[in-house]
């Protein structure tokens, strides 16, 4: 293992590592070398060798899967679960139904183009008729039969009509003439025997040279070998008689054969013979009457049949048109002469898989419909219990405290001087006892021709620091800053005892004493350690005599050594620091020069150095802060306007990157420390300067006339969070909510103060994150129903926000997104646009699903249209 660059790294970053804790490491990695599965776990074995505290072992974890490339298990900006399909099909509805409608009416235009032929041509309406093509006179019912001599070219006219349109069909037909001889498709043949034959007539209907039906006609043909003939003479009117009106009926025979009989036949019964036949009705009737001119027998071959349709009316419907009669053939299922039952088959099983596939899909996008009204409901239903639950944290009458956010310590990244600094820091110090010392006594004896003169010297002993933080105002952030410093100190080794006190030093307190200790007993039990004061230590002064507080300067005076320091730069230093403070007690800037500076000083004599000559040697790494007014915008800019700090972004615009970090700030209602370190890795890390979070940068920071106040006016955050880049406000939003998250649930209670601020700025941010990206933030939709409901009853206290939000007239850019559907863009919009255009997309998505279940309906109901059309063409044609 490449350990000894990742010691390096250590070290770098504030670690004891010794040569044991090295030892130890290597004695862990082979002991556990069969149990160890990964680096992770590595990272775990390893940890309590060299992390003392919480947040080195975050900084420890952090280095470690930097140095060797492990899966990132450190904290990162939240991000929300994958997109699911729903959403990104709420987006493009409209094409997908246009997609998904296109593929169905092709689908329905297949299955219609396959079955059109039955569909528009009902069989009922199809009359099929043969006549003999040189007698146009014979009526084509089945049961008249054809009559043709022997030798007699016998040629068939077959004809198909539709009678509902008049429109005429095509036809395949064959022939079997009854005779022994090959069906063929010829229309005509010759008989050369007389008799009575059975003619078959197989008729395959065509409708655009598809077939649409198949019917068998049969025929009697009479074969006779003389010529006779057999005609009726009758009056023109035979279809317009009247009741009562006498009927004349006259048989007119032609031939050489000897005729035996004529008789006259109406519906099977004989009603006369002879040649001539009169009658007539008293109803109005219609009835075919049949003349029989019989030579030999009734079943002859030369016996004659003449058909006379009499239609008998009434005077009044005499106007009317005649009913005509149905003389279409009986139709029989077909032989397999004109065989497509391949193609039925292929169609049948089509038109079944078609019907099954869509019963298929529509019953999955009716479930989906079902699924997503009862999502919905669900969702409301939970959103209005979390909405009652925070509310009734409104009016809670507990006092506010602070949220518990995670320390974020470990994310600054320490500074070389820090070592050289705490070095000298640990150096033995002389005390006020002295001592005989016997070697130098004796050199001076020596040198002194043996005259005796003791040399004493003072004794040394360990530094320990007494600190005490000014906590006067405990929103101030200047006061996290000096924790940290004191962390960084304890991680390097340097004996630190902390202490607070707010508006007087007088008393001061900490975990121990969290009812405050004197100083004067401060002294009694630390008069050994040196005092540190954290702070501009203005509370050291008389105002009113504009001077070192004597009462002050009596205890201070009991420490040997002691300093201030203080957070004001050294270029701001007015009357209070150089002519009070300083020629009473050390006072040196925070600054890491100050720091060096301070660290030389305690190991020498105090009143070796001139503070102020030292610091003006390095006047020019000091910058003022005392005459910027901070809650200008293009003031506070100006001041984040630091060399390096200036980076491009994607669209090559350059962006004062302290300056975004500053303005994130505003984002959150309360100025907090883990908030400010939070946010600034994350936007550090995004342009690669994630070691410029550092001590210096932080302090420069907290000199921020509102970072030291702890609190950021309405005004000043709403045009603060005007000027964030939407980029780096999607940023900070993920990072806080990750801070909220990180927050034990069992540290807060419901119907609290703190249970309130955390929900409602979870609601906002994640409801910010929502309207920005829908699709991939879908899992904070819950939080966009919080949000609306908190806007709509004004329950939102965060006034910048809220302003910031409503960006009525779009005057600058936020992360309220609107997707134009007939556009297929995305443009900014005002909260209140945006939730009035939601409401409307509420049951979107259930809309599509039923509009695509009606859709595959429709084209199940299509393929069993047709399955219904092959059915009756198979079974009752």
């Amino acid at each position: 293992m490449p350990l000894k660059t990742f010691f390096a790294d250590l070290k770098t970053n504030g670690f004891s590592v010794t040569t044991l804790q090295i030892v130890h490491a290597h004695k862990i990695i082979m002991q556990y070398a069969n149990w160890v599965k990964n680096e992770n776990e590595l990272c775990m074995y390893l940890s309590p060798l060299f992390a003392g505290s919480e947040d080195e072992q975050q900084l420890f974890k952090q280095l470690f899967e930097k140095h060797f490339k492990t899966e990132p298990t450190v904290w990162e900006h939240t991000k929300a679960p994958s997109p699911p399909i729903e959403e990104r099909l709420k987006r493009h509805w409209k094409k997908f139904i246009a997609l998904y409608a296109f593929v169905a009416f092709v689908i329905m235009l297949v299955i219609i183009k396959t079955f059109v032929r039955t569909r528009y041509f009902n069989p009922e309406y199809i009359e099929i008729s043969i006549r003999n093509k040189k007698d146009f006179s014979k009526i084509s019912a089945e049961d008249v039969p054809l009559q043709a001599k022997t030798n007699e070219k016998v040629e068939l006219l077959t004809e198909c009509r539709y009678i509902k349109q008049k429109s005429p069909l095509e036809t395949e037909v064959l022939y079997s003439w009854g005779d022994n001889s090959i069906a063929d498709a010829q229309p005509w043949h010759i008989y050369t025997k007389p008799g009575k034959y059975d003619l078959i007539v197989y008729v395959n209907v065509l409708y655009k040279n598809a077939g649409i039906m198949k019917d068998t006609l049969h025929r009697v043909v009479n074969i006779c070998s003389s010529g006779n003939s057999l005609t009726i003479s009758s009056p023109n009117n035979l279809g317009q008689l009247s009741v009562g009106e006498k009927i004349k009926l006259e048989a007119i025979i032609k031939g050489e054969e000897k005729l035996v009989k004529i008789s006259w036949t109406l519906d099977g019964y004989e009603i006369g013979t002879g040649k001539k036949l009169e009658l007539s009705y008293k109803q109005a009737v219609e009835h075919s009457l049949i003349c029989f001119a019989i030579y030999d027998s009734i079943n002859s071959p030369c016996t004659l049949e003449e058909y006379v349709n009499l239609v008998i009316h009434n005077k009044k419907d005499l106007a009317k048109p005649g009913v005509q009669s149905n003389d279409t053939a009986v139709r029989k299922q077909a032989d397999a002469v004109f065989n497509d039952e391949e193609r039925r088959q292929y169609l049948s099983s089509l038109y079944k898989t078609l019907a099954a596939l869509f019963l298929l899909i529509s019953a999955f996008f009716i479930f989906l419909w079902f699924k997503e009204l009862k999502k919905t409901g669900r969702i409301k239903s939970r959103v209005l219990d979390k909405y009652k639950k925070l509310t009734a944290s409104f009016v809670s009458t507990q006092k506010p405290t602070v949220l518990p956010f995670k320390n974020r310590n470990y994310l600054p990244v320490q500074e070389s001087e820090i070592d050289g600094i705490t070095k000298l820091l640990r150096k033995r110090v002389k005390d006020t006892i002295t001592f005989l010392h016997v070697e130098k006594t004796i050199n001076r004896a020596i040198e002194r021709a043996g005259f005796f003169e003791p040399v004493k010297e003072a004794r040394t002993r360990q530094s320990e620091y007494l600190v005490l933080i000014d906590e006067t105002n405990t929103d101030n952030q200047q006061v996290k800053l000096f924790e940290y410093l004191v962390v960084m100190l304890k991680k390097h080794n340097v004996l630190v005892e902390k202490f607070y006190y707010q508006k007087q030093p007088g008393l001061c307190y900490n975990v121990h004493e969290p009812h405050g200790v004197s100083l004067e007993k401060l002294y009694e039990k630390h008069q050994r350690h040196i005092l540190l004061i954290f702070g501009n230590g203005y509370q050291l002064i008389n105002d009113g005599k504009k001077e070192f507080d004597e009462h002050y300067a009596a205890i201070l005076n009991h420490w040997q050594h002691k300093a201030i320091v203080t957070p004001v730069s050294f270029v701001d230093w007015q009357q209070e620091e150089k002519s009070i403070l300083l020629p009473h007690i050390p006072i040196v800037p925070v600054d890491m020069e100050g720091l060096i500076l301070l660290a030389e000083m305690l190991t020498e004599k105090e009143n070796a150095f001139d503070i102020i000559s030292r610091l003006k040697r390095n006047a020019g790494v000091f910058y003022n802060t005392a005459d910027i007014d901070f809650y200008n915008v293009d003031a506070l800019e100006k001041y984040c306007t630091v060399s390096g700090w200036t980076k491009m972004d994607e669209s090559g615009a350059p962006v004062n990157v302290l300056f975004e970090w500053v303005a994130a700030l505003a984002i959150y209602p309360k100025l907090r420390w883990e908030i400010t370190l939070a946010i600034g890795n994350t936007i550090l890390e995004k342009y690669g300067m994630h070691r410029q979070l550092n001590f210096t940068i932080l302090l420069r920071i907290m000199r921020i006339s509102w970072m030291q106040k702890g609190y950021m006016t309405d005004q000043l955050r709403f045009e603060l969070l005007k000027k964030l880049s939407l980029e780096n406000e999607k940023i900070a939003r993920e990072t806080i909510l990750t801070l909220l998250k990180e927050i034990p649930q069992q540290e807060i209670k419901e119907n609290s103060s703190n249970f309130e601020e955390k929900e409602v700025q979870q609601i906002i941010n994640e409801f910010s994150l929502y309207a920005n990206d829908p699709v991939f933030y879908s899992g904070y939709k819950e939080s966009a129903y919080m949000f609306e409901k908190l806007w709509h009853d004004n329950l939102l206290k965060d006034t910048a926000t809220t302003n910031y939000l409503k960006n009525d007239n779009q005057q600058w850019k936020t992360l309220i997104n609107q997707y134009d559907r007939n556009t297929n863009t995305t443009y900014n919009t005002s909260v209140d646009e945006y939730l009035q255009t939601k409401e409307k997309e509420e049951t979107v998505l259930s809309k599509v699903y039923l509009v695509l279940g009606l859709i595959s309906i429709v084209v199940l109901l299509t393929s069993l249209g047709a399955l219904r059309v092959l059915y009756i063409w198979d079974n009752v044609l």
